[in-house]
């Protein structure tokens, strides 16, 4: 009796995990579908976009509508400021090594980085609630201008082989999310935390998605938008 459950369970567990491999399959296509329309479309970025909007709107609407968007956008930029001053000092407190201070683009970004025991919880955050086998866990903070961000890279085992995450994220709120199918060399980093033009996210090779500071305003937006990505990257694209 032993053996016959034994063969039994061990036959559900297949088919259970050829279902389950099936359905991600399914979902990551179709997240990868969705990910070039949303790719396609060009949201606002900062909040800073927002203020000559809200302007323009006020001037429509009447003074009532004039007070309530120019305050609430004044608002949410007074929050980011508060927050990435916090994330620095978070950031900073959560130091794990040694600081190394390096120039890139003729000295046009100045850039502080360090590893962080904050990287296995930040990690975490970006697989909770899948079925992956987690490969390897690794992490930076940077520091450049006053911000701070995080590269957490991830590399897990799914049912179409091995997969990596890269996550580039501001640590503020409203915070900017970049996603890469792969990790990224620091003078990547240094370009886009630094603005540069020639490092625009979504013109770098393994660019996946990205949620914007206007969009973190939307928190069931942006997670949805996240959860897309993810099974993009994880499920999704050629095999």
């Amino acid at each position: 009796m032993k053996t016959g459950i034994s063969n039994i369970s061990g036959k559900v567990s297949n088919i259970t995990g050829q279902i389950s491999s099936t359905v991600s399959r399914g979902l990551g296509r179709s997240a990868t579908a969705g990910m070039t329309v949303l790719n396609s479309i060009d949201p606002p970025g900062s909040l800073d976009v927002l203020l000559p909007l809200a302007a323009v709107g006020a001037l429509l609407g009447g003074n009532q509508t004039r007070l309530r968007l120019l305050n609430t956008v004044g608002a949410a930029q007074v929050a980011r400021a508060i927050s990435t001053g916090l994330g620095t000092g978070m950031g900073r407190l959560s130091r794990n090594g040694a600081v190394q201070s390096r120039n890139f683009f003729n000295g046009r970004v100045q850039m502080q980085s360090w590893p962080s025991r904050l990287t296995p919880a930040l990690n975490a955050r970006d697989i909770q609630g899948l079925p992956l086998t987690v490969q390897a866990s690794r992490g930076q903070m940077f520091e450049s201008r006053g911000k701070t961000w995080h590269l957490g890279v991830t590399t897990v085992k799914t049912g179409r082989g091995e997969r990596t995450l890269g996550h580039l994220q501001s640590l503020a709120a409203p915070a900017s999310h970049y996603y890469f199918n792969r990790a990224l060399p620091e003078t990547t980093v240094a370009g886009i935390i630094g603005g540069q033009r020639e490092f625009e996210p979504k013109n770098l090779p393994g660019f996946a998605g990205e949620v914007t500071e206007v969009e973190s305003l939307v928190p069931a937006l942006s997670q949805v938008k996240k959860w897309l990505i993810q099974l993009h990257v994880f499920w999704g694209g050629p095999s």
